[in-house]
């Protein structure tokens, strides 16, 4: 028999951006979040079943249509390869238990991006780098981002091979090992943005963005259940060894996929509401999660619903096997 959780998230009114392909992602302005999901063992999960595939269908215009899919396959505990709709795919590389390379292939197998990790002793994340192959039509940008660690400070620096500067960050982690806040600077020192982050019970329960003035430009909030989260559902700790819930976030400025911060939290997300103020626009968007369960108390789908402020709707629905 299946369990089905539904949750219904405030009412909305205003508007919105758009999303992307699970593919190279070059955001500069991205929150970071460090939380902690359980393992199945806290939850009185048996370990018999293992993860061996996570889908992602997204679904727009009355929620009838897919627009974007992606397979992650998993063979013991590691994520191994992606499979695209468009027939594309990206290839894993390990280190350990460490994730060491991503080769992302467009639909007739020619390779178009090489994404590399390097870490240091504590397997922390210190360096992510992106470049085309030389089959690639562009061959000439490359990405990398550089992280170095001082007590309760990471510094951070972005750049690009097509760019004569650099962004940098300095992100500030508390006593519990939380990031509560990253600054992000042009290259002579001018504070350009910033994100606050606030926490309830292990749970990311509020995201601030700033402008260089200091002025909020968005705010993010998130309510949880009262469920612990699985193994499944926080899959990137298969992908990052024991620094993954740091490494995960930091991996988020570019490549490898959509990550939302809030899938590190102890707990599966409720719901969420992401608003944006301004004197040209004001845009409000909500989402509400459904869960189902097997008989074993195993995660075996999720289904994120999306309301934009011009009463667009849209959703995802992830599903989950286990052998």
């Amino acid at each position: 028999m299946l369990q089905k959780y539904s949750y219904s998230a405030i009412a909305s009114n205003l508007k919105k951006p758009t999303m992307k392909k699970l593919n190279l992602l070059f955001a500069l302005l991205i929150g970071l979040t460090m939380l902690s999901c359980s393992s199945e063992d806290e939850l009185g999960i048996s370990n018999a079943k293992n993860l061996i595939s996570i889908t992602k269908d997204s679904y727009i215009r009355g929620n009838t249509n897919i627009y974007a899919s992606s397979k992650f396959n998993f063979k013991n505990n590691k994520l191994i390869d992606i499979e695209h709709l468009d027939g594309s795919y990206d290839l894993i590389d390990y280190e350990g238990n460490v994730i060491s390379k991503i080769s992302e292939f467009d639909a007739n197998g020619n390779l178009e991006w090489t994404t590399t990790y390097t870490y240091d002793g504590s397997k922390r994340l210190t360096q992510k780098k992106v470049v085309p192959s030389p089959t690639n039509p562009i061959t000439d940008v490359s990405r990398q981002k550089d992280f170095l660690y001082d007590g309760g400070i990471i510094q951070s620096v972005l750049s690009w091979s097509d760019y004569d500067g650099s962004y940098k960050s300095t992100i500030s982690i508390n006593e519990e090992g939380y990031i509560t806040e990253d600054k992000a600077f042009f290259s002579d020192g001018i504070l350009f943005s910033s994100f606050i982050f606030n926490y309830t019970n292990e749970n990311l329960s509020k995201v601030i963005h700033k402008d260089h003035e200091g002025i909020t430009k968005f705010e993010v909030t998130y309510n949880y259940l009262d469920k612990i989260a699985s193994d499944a559902y926080c899959y990137n700790k298969y992908l990052f060894g024991d620094e993954w819930k740091n490494n995960s976030s930091l991996n988020k400025q570019f490549g490898l996929g959509h990550f939302d911060s809030f899938e590190i939290s102890k707990n599966f997300i409720k719901d969420l509401s992401w608003s944006y103020s301004s004197s040209v626009l004001d845009y409000l968007r909500t989402e509400t999660f459904e869960y189902e369960f097997d008989a074993e108390d195993y995660l075996i789908k999720q289904t994120r619903n999306v309301t934009e402020s011009n009463g667009e709707t849209s959703k995802v629905i992830t599903s989950f096997e286990y052998q």
